[in-house]
């Protein structure tokens, strides 16, 4: 409904949001179910929405704080994909990877975010865990340098 009504109604900026937390919610529980592709591509059709709300309206706080979640979430569906067995490590290496960008474009959002002003306590509890996922995709990246090197001697 609600994406006929934004198609109807372009201008309608209340449908948009209500669209980009349909496809949170359902990414979400996509990714509680281990659907962990199928989350991917929802929390990318939010992405797709989070970003076009932040750019009409640079301004808007709020956008830009949804923007910082969604990147969140894919940073977070690409550490879990990492954790499957059947993942080659080449490709291992490069899911971490991405997971970091991901969460580095989240952390640079609310570091941007809390230079212009304070930010609600919630956002401040959003920006550690993000700061702690950089890390922890880090040392991922780190426990991979040692056999990179080694392939590199042979």
């Amino acid at each position: 409904m609600a994406e006929s009504l934004s198609a109807a109604v372009p201008e309608n900026a209340q449908a948009r949001v209500e669209i980009l937390l349909c496809h949170e919610n359902i990414g979400e529980a996509l990714l509680k179910l281990g659907r962990l592709p199928e989350a991917l591509e929802s929390y990318r059709k939010e992405l797709r929405l989070a970003e076009a709300m932040a750019a009409s309206d640079p301004g808007n706080a709020e956008n830009r704080f949804d923007l910082a979640m969604t990147y969140s979430k894919l940073g977070q569906t690409q550490a879990a994909l990492t954790s499957q067995s059947k993942t080659p490590s080449g490709e291992r290496i490069e899911r971490w990877r991405e997971a970091r960008s991901w969460f580095q474009r989240s952390l640079d959002i609310f570091l941007d975010q809390r230079q212009r002003g304070p930010i609600r306590a919630v956002y401040a509890g959003e920006m550690e865990k993000v700061g702690k996922e950089i890390a922890r995709c880090d040392a991922a990246l780190s426990k991979f340098q040692p056999s990179a090197a080694i392939a590199r001697r042979q």
